[in-house]
């Protein structure tokens, strides 16, 4: 919602667990979609989003720097990556220590 920025009990054991099905049928769509589909995916969710608070995006977070990673790294490691914040989320690592060079 555009007052709560993820659910409460993320960053609990319990996340993963009340969520495996769907976030394994999720990981699975993104690994299938090609790097295309996802980045109109990211770009249409981020229309959609605006002025709604997220956990791990902050003011500043540019969609043209998440498009360049999501391009960079391809659906696979993005699903892997996703699958591994969903279990172990954490208050810092990925995405802030994550470097990139698109060309």
């Amino acid at each position: 919602t555009r007052f709560q920025s993820a659910p409460l009990d993320i960053g609990t054991p319990h996340f993963y667990t009340a969520r495996q099905q769907r976030i394994t049928t999720e990981v699975q769509r993104i690994t299938q979609s090609s790097a295309e589909q996802l980045l109109q995916e990211l770009r249409d969710a981020w229309d959609q989003k605006q002025g709604y608070a997220c956990i791990g995006l902050g003011p500043k977070t540019d969609v043209d720097a998440l498009c360049a990673v999501v391009q960079c790294i391809g659906p696979s490691i993005l699903s892997e990556l996703l699958l591994e914040v969903a279990k172990f989320y954490t208050m810092s690592g990925f995405p802030d220590l994550i470097l990139w060079h698109p060309e």
